[in-house]
């Protein structure tokens, strides 16, 4: 018997202790068997990178990810597999955590996946050195218990880093990268799919937050939407308004809030659904809007709350507002005896049309 199917046959032959009252031993098979997923995980990549040198599935009219789905691999797992297995050799400090079982496949999935972010966004070639300093880095974060989704977002912040140090546009801010693609499935039903900028995903994901709010069903219980339905409901009221703002000859009546936080630290600029921002984003975002000084603790609860005040004077805001009818409607607003319905109007008109985008708290169109 091979030594593979021998290590099969007594893995599948282990069963939970008898007699655990305190669930000690129980946790501690369960430890070990982490461990053992995670070895497996690095073997699978690891025999997935040399059928790929070998070129087995290209040999035969396909792909590994498609080879590795015929094995029996979920679809999922298999790009992921593919993905770690084609940089086996270049991340020499993970995989070596990985082979002793540290690294689950999901966490070495989120450095792969941080480093190539990094790489991306950054306008030159990383040197050796720079890059195994983000390695490491990202693999302290993966140390230290930080989930993917956190490991990513730290190689975010990096890449936005390095780009707004060297000048480079970071791929969240691409707009030449933005897709939004639809497709009719076999049930009939329609197939969304968009990527697009940090500020129009901002911008999307808080105005669909917001009209998805649970809501009481008529007897009075609890909804009973799921947050997916409930988000795809949000999405048809959205439509619903665009469409009647556009037939008022509007840029489209629904607005969105977006905040921008900027920490007196020092510290990248965030946006509370995508992350952190460049540099250049903070400063768009910030061009117009208002600004709010808020105190917080080391949980990031708000102490003390300032007042709003405008990052620039209005005029500066709204160019085309002509300055005598400016100064007729101030004069209006002091002498009782003026009524200046029709230059409020005209104002209210021209000030409408201006859009505006949020920095600290306010409306963007």
């Amino acid at each position: 018997m091979a030594p593979l199917e021998s290590l099969l046959d007594q893995l599948s032959g282990i069963a939970p202790p008898a007699d655990d009252p305190t669930g000690h031993a129980t946790h501690e098979q369960l430890e070990t068997l982490r461990l053992i997923r995670n070895v497996i995980d690095h073997q699978i990549v690891s025999r997935t990178a040399e059928l790929d040198r070998l070129r087995v599935a290209e040999k035969a009219g396909s792909t590994t990810k498609k080879l590795l789905i015929e094995m029996g691999f979920a679809p999922v797992v298999s790009t992921r597999t593919v993905r770690i297995a084609s940089v086996i050799g270049t991340l020499s400090k993970v995989e070596a955590y990985a082979a002793d079982g540290r690294l689950s496949g999901e966490v070495v999935d989120a450095i792969v996946r941080g480093m190539a972010t990094i790489e991306k966004r950054s306008p030159t070639a990383l040197s050796d050195s720079d890059r195994g300093a983000h390695e490491s880095d990202l693999l302290a974060q993966a140390l230290s218990g930080a989930t993917p989704s956190e490991i990513l977002g730290r190689a975010q912040t990096i890449g936005n880093t390095i780009a707004d140090d060297e000048g480079g546009i970071p791929a969240s801010d691409d707009r030449t990268l933005d897709v939004l693609s639809h497709h009719v499935t076999d049930d009939s039903r329609v197939e969304i799919h968009a990527n697009v900028t940090q500020t129009v995903g901002e911008k999307f994901i808080s105005m669909i937050d917001e009209r998805s709010v649970p809501r009481a069903e008529p007897d009075g219980a609890p909804d009973r939407r799921s947050a997916a339905q409930r988000r795809a409901d949000a999405l048809e009221v959205l439509l619903d308004q665009a469409a009647v703002g556009a037939a008022m000859d509007t840029i489209g009546t629904p607005r969105t809030q977006t905040i921008l936080t900027i920490p007196a630290t020092g510290d990248p600029a965030t946006l509370p659904w995508t992350g952190s921002v460049t540099h250049a984003i903070a400063r768009q975002l910030s061009c117009d809007g208002t600004l709010i000084e808020a105190i917080i603790d080391d949980e990031t609860v708000p102490l003390q709350m300032g007042r709003e005040r405008r990052l620039f004077p209005a005029q500066r805001n709204h160019p085309n507002v002509d300055p005598v009818m400016t100064a007729r409607i101030w004069n209006a607003r002091t002498e009782p005896n003026t009524a200046p319905t029709t230059a409020t109007s005209m104002l209210r008109r021209r000030m409408a049309s201006q859009p505006t985008i949020t920095s600290a708290a306010g409306n963007s169109g």
